[in-house]
């Protein structure tokens, strides 16, 4: 199984002053990162538990709104609890401490 969405949004933070929030707020251990393909981003893998079944949650920046890329991987047949989770970790906690507004859905990245 995987779930790959993704949400654009807006902040009057920066990348890295939402980086800095976001490790001071937890639960989960973000990663400053530059690449090729997404420039600089923010990354957090909340579930890692082998290469079958994992949870990778990416912010960055296109086209003047941030995006939150979240991709869902697992080979258990009822992997949901653990991704409501990683949901509800995000759209409760850790959005609201970024200052994230205008919320939408946008198209996976990855």
């Amino acid at each position: 199984m995987s779930d790959h969405f993704a949400y654009s949004f807006k902040t009057d933070l920066t990348l890295p002053a939402m980086f800095s929030r976001l490790q001071q707020v937890g639960p989960w251990r973000w990663l400053e990162r530059d690449s090729d393909r997404w420039d600089a981003y923010i990354s957090a893998t909340p579930v890692s538990e082998s290469h079958r079944e994992k949870a990778i949650v990416k912010i960055f920046v296109e086209d003047g709104f941030y995006v939150v890329d979240i991709l869902l991987r697992s080979d258990h047949p009822e992997p949901r609890t653990k991704y409501e989770g990683v949901l509800q970790t995000l759209s409760q906690s850790l959005l609201p401490a970024i200052g994230a507004r205008e919320i939408n859905s946008a198209d996976p990245r990855e």
